[in-house]
Parts: structure tokens; C-alpha cells; sequence
């Protein structure tokens, strides 16, 4: 009787190294697994928040960790290959924070400091002196700036400083004293009752302010 020859499907393996930390705002880069069989190994990405796959090649999209998986299905000659999983991690990119508005006088209102990132539009939380509230108040506050943002990581430190408002004293008016008429107690009696009692300057009629010597 004739004899019958089965030919198994050889198993295979794939090669697929750790991949190195990435961060946000990366070139694409290119994956290259490979298969013991020499067929050529997929990719998927679980995260495409984070990155996405297109062939070989990786793009990231935000911050924040997705699990690459290379795989591959075999064919008539090998056994589908046991899928590798490697994590790829992307840190936030860092952004430099710009302060401002940091001097101003006391007028009972509060006095917010600015803060300009780059690239412009990300979220900045200021505090002040550890408090998210805006002081009135004169005296110098520490300022924090920090970056609140999916894909970017930055802060600035400044001292905000409040100074006190100078009131303005009105000029005094220096009346000689030939121009000056003093009132006397009506009554002699009051007058000599104490050596120490007080004289009144009465007020001046416009003429005598206005150099009138007096009569």
C-alpha cells in the first residue's frame, strides 16, 4: 500500500527588543522585529491616544503609555509565531513658562500675576504663596507658575511684590504772622483764670490770605 507522507508546519519565534523611552513631539520612528521564519511581523498598537501604527512605523500622538504588539500569522509552513508585547513610553515634552505682572501698588484690589507658555494656549495654575488666591494685600508673595496640560510638563518661580500706596499730604500754607488776628476770652474773668489758656486763630477773610496787612 502506498505510504502517506505528512509534513508538520515548523513553529517560529519572533525577535522584538525593548523600545527606548520616547517624548512628546518625537520624529516617527521605524520598528524592525523579526521572525524566525524570515515572514514578515505586524504591529498593533493598544493605545492610538499615545501612538499608531502604519506598516513598520510609529507615530506618536500624545503622551502617555501603549503596548506594541508584534505579530505573526504563519502560513502553510510554519505554525503562527507566540505575539511580543513591548510597552512604549511617552513622557510629556517640556515647556518653558514666562512670568509676569510681577510689580504693582496697593489700591484694595487683587494683583494676579501673567504667565505666558510656549507653544502659547496651555493651561498655567499660578499660586501665590502656596494659595491659589490672588493677594490684595501689600508685601511679596512667591509665585508659582505650573503647566497643566496632557503632553507638556514646565514651571516658573517669581516674587510677586505689592508696595504700599503713598497718600499725598497736601501742601501746608504759611500765613506770616503780622496777618494773623487772635481772639481773646470775652470775659476778663476767664482770661485771667489761667496763665496757660488756649488762643484760637480765628479764620481768615480772603483779603487777609491774600496779603492785606492787618488792621
Amino acid at each position: 500500500s502506498a505510504a502517506t507522507l505528512t509534513v508538520n508546519p515548523l513553529p517560529q519565534t519572533i525577535t522584538f527588543g525593548a523600545l527606548g523611552e520616547k517624548t512628546y513631539g518625537d520624529a516617527a520612528f521605524t520598528l524592525s522585529a523579526t521572525a524566525s521564519s524570515a515572514l514578515t511581523v505586524t504591529y498593533a498598537s493598544s493605545n492610538p491616544a499615545v501612538a499608531t501604527m502604519s506598516g513598520t512605523t510609529v507615530t506618536i500622538i500624545g503622551a502617555g503609555t501603549a503596548n506594541i504588539t508584534a505579530s505573526q500569522a504563519g502560513n502553510a509552513n510554519y505554525l503562527p509565531a507566540a505575539n511580543v508585547i513591548q510597552a512604549l513610553v511617552v513622557s510629556k515634552a517640556t515647556a518653558p513658562v514666562t512670568l509676569g505682572n510681577l510689580a504693582a501698588t496697593y489700591d484694595a484690589t487683587p494683583k494676579a500675576a501673567t504667565a505666558t507658555p510656549v507653544p502659547a494656549g496651555l493651561t498655567v495654575t499660578l499660586t501665590y504663596a502656596g494659595s491659589a488666591t490672588v493677594p490684595t494685600n501689600a508685601g511679596t508673595y512667591a509665585v508659582v507658575g505650573t503647566i497643566n496640560d496632557t503632553n507638556y510638563v514646565g514651571n516658573a518661580n517669581g516674587s510677586l511684590v505689592i508696595t504700599k500706596r503713598q497718600e499725598k499730604v497736601p501742601a501746608s500754607v504759611n500765613i506770616p504772622a503780622g496777618m494773623l488776628r487772635v481772639a481773646r476770652p470775652a470775659s476778663a474773668a476767664r482770661a485771667s483764670a489761667t496763665s496757660t489758656q488756649r488762643q484760637s486763630v480765628t479764620a481768615l477773610p480772603p483779603a487777609w490770605l491774600s496779603g492785606t496787612p492787618a488792621r
